[in-house]
């Protein structure tokens, strides 16, 4: 089965976005362990990240990072 994101009609197995997730949940635990900081926090800034890094990838921004 496969499960479906409709956002530019991209697809991805299950097991590709269990793989994913997994990648990123442990990223997000260890970011809270080395910097002391909440899950909540955490999980805040990869939320924001996302939605400026769509915006970008949408060309409505343009990323200033050197």
């Amino acid at each position: 089965m496969v499960c479906r994101l409709y956002l530019n009609q991209m697809e991805i197995s299950r097991e590709q976005l269990q793989e994913i997730t997994e990648v990123i949940e442990d990223t997000v635990e260890y970011a809270c362990d080395q910097y002391l900081a909440s899950g909540e926090k955490l999980w805040t800034i990869v939320h924001c990240l996302s939605i400026a890094k769509l915006a970008e990838l949408e060309g409505v921004v343009t990323s200033d990072v050197a």
